[in-house]
């Protein structure tokens, strides 16, 4: 996953936040930049969004 200076960072309540905030284990939603086919051998994406999910 790769997180640009244009990946947004937020909380589920709408709060920024900050890349080293993040830790093992926090349950995030990733929206990807742009609509994208996963597979075996395409696994490389940039992150639109990442959002820290309630836990």
């Amino acid at each position: 996953m790769l997180v640009t200076e244009s990946t947004s960072l937020k909380e589920s309540g709408g709060g920024a936040v900050a890349l080293d905030e993040l830790k093992k284990g926090d349950l995030i939603r990733i929206t990807l930049k742009k609509p994208l086919n996963i597979s075996k051998n395409n696994r490389s994406f940039e992150a639109k969004e990442i959002m820290l999910q309630a836990q």
